[in-house]
């Protein structure tokens, strides 16, 4: 097991490999009246937690080796960030496509969306100024004679 501190450039290589994997299955099932109907089965969604557990820490130690600066400001470890931004991009997908083919239950779905991955439900917001343009006439191709 690992400590908070020893982080490994392996680690780029093992988180892209655990997020990265096959979000569900799409299973054929035929109901009473003998209609094909299609399911999703959703697989176990990848989580930092549990990435954390392969390699022996928290998900806080993860998100500080993605997101530590230096004193100047430069990422400490920039390809683990890239594959951390990755991972986070994989575990999105998976929520996606469960979310949009029935495989998870809509309110979780909708729980995991807006705690896990900050997505939120917003109404459209009005203008709160008048939009003014001006409409300009194109210039003519003809030629005069």
């Amino acid at each position: 097991m690992s400590r908070g501190t020893d982080y490994r450039p392996e680690f780029c290589d093992d988180i892209r490999a655990y997020f990265d994997v096959e979000g569900g299955k799409d299973i054929e099932n035929y109901t009473d009246k003998n209609h094909l109907q299609l399911l999703r089965r959703g697989a176990c969604l990848p989580t930092m937690e549990g990435f954390g557990r392969t390699i022996g820490v928290t998900r806080m130690t993860i998100w500080r080796w993605a997101n530590q600066k230096d004193d100047d400001g430069e990422i400490i470890h920039p390809d683990f960030a890239e594959a951390y931004q990755y991972a986070l991009d994989c575990q999105r997908d998976i929520l996606i496509q469960n979310g949009l083919k029935g495989g998870y239950a809509p309110g979780f779905a909708i729980f995991l969306a807006s705690t896990l991955l900050k997505m939120k439900d917003e109404e459209a917001k009005p203008l709160s100024e008048a939009v003014e343009f001006e409409v300009v006439e194109a210039a003519s191709n003809e030629t005069a004679d």
